[in-house]
């Protein structure tokens, strides 16, 4: 009787203990279900290229929403991949929403133009690999951006200060750093600061940067419409653009590095901008004036660059003076585009592909109160060093380094 007892309370429990099991299995496999459904419902959908023109093109390509503040159009969990611009909208006057979005390797990737009217919500999206920049913004207006999430990537604005004051932007990051967006600010210092990623500057003065690094992005620093801007003894690599400037003046960058950038400075629009003592090592591309007037581009290094060491285009009335030009693929300096009355002096050529060219007009390739040209690795000895390209430019005093060093 007790065996049969021990045997009956046994039973029990194997049933007790299969139950336990059964119970967990399905419990977890509920968990693992609504996990993976959760996945699948905030899973990107690859998408072509959206291009919006007009407030009707919303309804047109069935984008969800009523363009209204309560229910904005939205285009949400996609990704873009490859595109030339992988959402372009311009000239629209209702509420959108951009959100939960990836952009990958294309040359834009979310694109703003003449947008005034309405609101525009970029929140939530990741941006990495664009050619030009993640997040490109034009003449436009009220428009919220935060939250998204550069990599090796970034953001361009073309905006006037008062376009620029009623853009909000919050929480962005670019390579886990933040992105700086000052507007109309006046006299600020950022010294040995490594809290930003990007630093974007619309019509501000009186600005100093010292020790500042910046790596990766698209435009390291962006300065428009400002005025007395001081950048000194920093680095900007791998970036598209290491600094860029639009419609500014007096702008001295000094003692800085620039290696390994697609374009390592491009200074346009402008007058009075200064290059002095800086280094520029293996970039992609040359630096750059174009459009400028009354520039001062003094004692730097250009070198390996993969094009042209310095680029003037359209630019007049600068000098370009004890700068060395070294074994770059193409010209060492390259003057066009109706670039006129620059003085060339006291610079060291060597081993470019030409060493220099000038397709201008009425340019200088010497100093004639010295009777000093510039050093020439190609100079064969003969009274003067014709530089080539259209203009048919001389140099009349070519210099022996002997002569270079002494000055």
């Amino acid at each position: 009787m007790q065996l049969e007892r021990l045997k009956q309370k046994k039973v029990i429990k194997t049933i007790l203990l299969i139950s336990i099991i059964l119970i967990s299995t399905i419990t977890l496999t509920t968990v693992l279900i609504r996990k993976i459904t959760r996945e699948e419902d905030n899973q990107l959908i690859d998408s072509e290229s959206i291009t919006i023109s007009e407030d009707l093109d919303f309804e047109k390509l069935n984008i969800s929403g009523e363009g209204t503040p309560e229910n904005p159009y939205l285009i949400e969990n996609l990704r873009f991949s490859n595109h030339n611009t992988g959402i372009s909208i311009k000239k629209t006057t209702v509420h959108f929403t951009i959100t939960n979005c990836e952009f990958l390797y294309n040359s834009a990737g979310i694109r703003i133009v003449l947008v005034n009217e309405g609101r525009g919500n970029i929140t939530k999206n990741t941006f990495s690999g664009s050619s030009r920049s993640g997040l490109e913004i034009y003449y436009s207006t009220y428009l919220v951006v935060a939250e998204n999430q550069f990599y090796n990537d970034g953001m361009y604005f073309n905006v006037n200060g008062f376009q620029g004051q009623k853009i909000i932007l919050k929480d962005n990051k670019i390579n886990g750093k933040k992105i700086g967006f000052f507007v109309a600010r006046k006299n600020l210092v950022f010294q040995d600061t490594h809290e930003y990623g990007q630093l974007i500057f619309n019509s501000c003065s009186n600005l100093t940067f010292e020790g500042i690094n910046i790596d990766d992005t698209s435009n390291g620093i962006q300065i428009y419409q400002c005025q007395n801007i001081t950048i000194m003894n920093s680095n900007f690599k791998g970036n598209n653009m290491g600094i860029r400037t639009e419609f500014s003046s007096d702008i001295r960058i000094v003692d800085c590095s620039f290696r390994e950038n697609d374009h390592p400075t491009i200074l346009t629009n402008g007058e009075n901008y200064t290059l002095e003592r800086n280094y520029f090592f293996n970039n992609t591309d040359s630096a750059g004036l174009i459009g400028s007037e009354k520039n001062v581009i003094h004692n730097n290094t250009f070198s390996f660059s993969h094009k042209d060491g310095l680029s003037v285009y359209h630019s007049s009335y600068s000098e370009i003076l004890f700068n060395n030009f070294s074994w770059n693929s193409l010209e060492g300096l390259h003057i066009y585009g109706e670039s006129s009355d620059n003085f060339i002096h006291h610079n060291i050529f060597q081993y470019n592909t030409p060493n220099a060219a000038s397709y201008g007009q009425n340019n200088i390739w010497f100093d004639a109160l010295n009777d000093h040209g510039n050093w020439w690795s190609d100079y064969l000895g003969d009274d003067a060093y014709l530089i080539p390209g259209s203009e048919n430019a001389y140099d009349l005093f070519p210099l022996q380094l002997s002569e270079l060093f002494n000055y």
